[in-house]
C-alpha cells in the first residue's frame, strides 16, 4: 500500500488534531474523507458516518503513514523527540548528506545489518519490523534520506537540509582568536579573574554562550574543567564568580556527569564533590545514570553515581551495573527473555552522538546483545559469564562488527582478553578485515603498550613488521589529495603576491591558515 510522507517537524499533538479533523469531516459524510479511511481500514471500519469513532480516524492516519498501529506511531514520535534533545554530530553540507543518502541504499542492497536496523527504527512503514524482513525489502532514495536525517538527529531530510544550508561560516583566522569568547576562555585558564571580568562587562552575552547542542555554557564549562585539572582557590574563585554573574555552573555540572568514555574514578568524584546531581533528568528524559553505564566505559565510576540513586528496573541496567542475581528477572535459565526484559530498554542514539539504533522489533539476541554490549563497557565479567553459560553466542555481531572488534578498536584490553578467553574468533572477518588484521591497523595508528598488549593477545605479527608492512603500503598508494594540492596552489600564489621566485614555509602556513581555519 502506498503511503504519505511524515510531515518535516512530526509532532503528536498536530496528529491528534487532525484525527478530530477527519471525524469531523467523517460525520458530515465527506466523500473524501470517508474514501481515506475505507482506503486504509477496508471491512473493518463502520459502514455509516455516524458509527466512526476517533479511533477509526487515528488508525487510518496511522496507515497513511506507514505504520502497523497507533502505539507504534506513538513510540516512533516520542523516540524522535527524545533523539532531537540528545547529542549529535557536527552538522555537515547538503551534498555530503546527499552522498550519504546514496550510500545507505547501496548499504541496504548489500544486506548490511546496521542500515537494516536504521530502516526498521526510522521509517514508519518499517517500524517494529524484524531486521530479516528489512534486509529482504526494496527500499526508496527518499526513505534512505529519511535514515540519514534521523541518525542525524534530524525529524526529516528537509529538516536536515534547512539546517545545514544555514551553518555559520568559518571564522575568519586571523581574528579567531582574538574574539571575546576566545579571550575570556583564555582568562579563565590562567585564572585571571580581573582579566575575566573586565572581558564579560563588555560582553555579558558570553555568561549565555553554549555549546553547538545548546546544552553547556562554555564558559562555564571552561571554569570547571580548569578547576578540576588544577584544583586550586583561584580556580574555583574563577567558578564561582561566573556562577555570581549568572553562568549556569548547575547545569554544566550535571552535563559533564552523563560523562564520556574511559571517564575516571576521580572526575566523578570531583563533579560529585562540585554539586552535581545524580538525581538529574536531562531533557532528553533519560537519567544520569543510564548515560554513564553506556557512555562512561568505566564500572567504578558508575558505581559512585548507582550508589546515589535507585536505578531503574530493566534487563540493560542490571547487566550494566554487574548485577547478577538480577538477570533472573529477565532471562532464564535456558536464556528465553521474560516479559520484563523488552521494557525499557536503551535508546543508544539519544544518549551518544553515533547512529547505532535500538530497532522496536528487536528479537531475543538482539535484546540480550544490549546486556551483553553494556556489560562488557563496564567490565561486569561476571555477568557476561551468566550470559555466555545461557547460551549467547560471544561471536554475534548484530551491526556488522563482532563485539571483539569492538573492544580492540576502543583499546579496552581486559574485554578484549575475556572475549577470547571464551572463545571470540580473531579470524571472523567483519567489513573486509579480521580481529587480528584490526589489532595490527589499531597498533599502526597508534603504538601504546595497550595496543601492543592486544597484538599479543590476538596472536599478530610482531610490531616491528606490522609498521614496516604498513608503510610500505601507504609508500604504494600515496598521493596528494585534492585538498592537499589546493593548498599548495594557495602557497604558491602566496608567494608569486610576495615576489619571491619559490615557495617558503611563510607561504604554507597561510594557505594552511585560509583551508584549515580551525587548526
Amino acid at each position: 500500500m502506498s503511503t504519505r510522507p511524515l510531515p518535516s517537524r512530526p509532532n503528536l499533538e498536530y496528529e491528534h488534531k487532525a484525527a478530530k479533523k477527519l471525524l469531523a469531516d467523517l460525520r458530515r459524510g465527506d466523500a473524501d474523507a470517508l474514501a481515506r479511511v475505507r482506503a486504509q481500514l477496508g471491512g473493518g471500519v463502520a459502514t455509516t458516518p455516524d458509527a466512526m469513532k476517533l479511533s477509526d480516524a487515528q488508525l487510518a492516519i496511522t496507515r497513511e503513514y506507514g505504520f502497523s498501529s497507533r502505539p507504534r506511531l506513538v513510540d516512533y514520535f516520542k523516540t524522535l523527540e527524545r533523539h532531537e534533545r540528545g547529542p549529535r554530530e557536527f552538522l555537515d553540507s547538503s551534498d555530503t548528506y546527499e552522498w550519504r543518502a546514496q550510500e545507505t541504499l547501496e548499504r541496504q542492497v548489500r544486506r548490511h545489518a546496521l542500515t537494516a536496523q536504521q530502516f526498521a527504527s526510522f521509517v514508519p512503514r518499517f517500524y517494529g519490523v524484524s531486521t530479516a524482513d528489512v534486509l529482504d525489502a526494496t527500499v526508496t532514495l527518499d526513505e534512505a534520506r529519511l535514515v540519514v536525517a534521523r541518525t542525524n538527529r534530524c525529524p526529516s531530510w528537509e529538516s536536515l537540509i534547512e539546517q545545514a544550508n544555514a551553518r555559520p561560516e568559518r571564522p575568519d583566522p586571523w581574528t579567531y582568536f582574538d574574539t571575546p569568547s576566545i579571550r575570556a576562555q583564555r582568562a579563565v585558564q590562567s585564572s585571571d579573574l580581573a582579566m575575566l571580568e573586565r572581558i564579560v562587562d563588555a560582553h555579558p552575552e558570553l555568561l549565555h554562550e553554549t555549546d553547538r547542542d545548546h546544552k553547556i555554557n562554555n564558559l562555564a564549562y571552561s571554569a570547571i574543567y580548569h578547576e578540576r585539572s588544577t584544583r586550586t582557590p583561584e580556580a574555583r574563585r574563577v567558578t564561582d564568580w561566573i556562577s555570581s554573574r549568572g553562568g549556569d555552573v548547575q547545569r554544566t555540572l550535571n552535563r559533564m556527569l552523563i560523562g564520556h568514555p574511559n571517564m575516571t574514578v576521580e572526575n566523578v568524584s570531583f563533579l560529585l564533590e562540585r554539586g552535581a546531581d545524580p538525581g538529574w533528568l536531562p531533557p532528553n528524559g533519560i537519567p544520569v545514570l543510564e548515560h554513564m553505564i553506556y557512555r562512561c566505559w568505566n564500572g567504578a565510576a558508575v558505581d559512585q553515581v548507582a550508589r546515589r540513586v535507585v536505578p531503574r528496573r530493566a534487563f540493560w541496567i542490571a547487566a550494566g551495573l554487574g548485577d547478577v542475581r538480577g538477570l533472573d528477572r529477565y532471562i532464564d535459565r535456558a536464556g528465553r527473555l521474560t516479559d520484563a526484559a523488552r521494557q525499557n530498554r536503551p535508546d543508544f542514539m539519544a544518549m551518544f552522538s553515533h547512529d547505532q539504533p535500538t530497532p522496536p522489533g528487536a528479537n531475543d539476541q538482539e535484546i540480550i546483545w544490549e546486556a551483553f554490549l553494556v556489560a562488557g563497557f563496564n567490565s561486569r565479567f561476571a555477568v557476561l559469564d551468566a550470559l555466555l553459560e545461557r547460551g549467547f553466542p560471544v561471536n554475534y555481531s548484530p551491526w556488522g562488527t563482532p563485539f571483539l572488534n569492538v573492544a580492540i578498536g576502543s583499546g579496552m584490553v581486559a574485554l578484549v582478553e575475556y572475549l577470547l578467553e571464551h572463545g571470540a574468533d580473531p579470524e571472523g572477518v567483519a567489513r573486509g578485515r579480521t580481529a587480528r588484521a584490526y589489532a595490527e591497523s589499531a597498533y599502526d595508528s597508534d603504538p601504546t603498550p595497550d595496543t601492543l598488549r592486544i597484538l599479543e593477545l590476538c596472536g599478530a605479527r610482531d610490531p616491528d613488521s606490522i609498521l614496516s608492512s604498513f608503510e610500505t603500503e601507504r609508500a604504494k598508494t600515496r598521493k596528494p589529495t585534492p585538498k592537499l594540492l589546493q593548498t599548495l596552489e594557495l602557497a604558491g600564489k602566496e608567494a608569486l603576491g610576495r615576489g619571491q621566485d619559490s615557495v617558503s614555509p611563510d607561504n604554507l602556513f597561510l594557505a594552511l591558515l585560509r583551508e584549515w581555519p580551525m587548526l
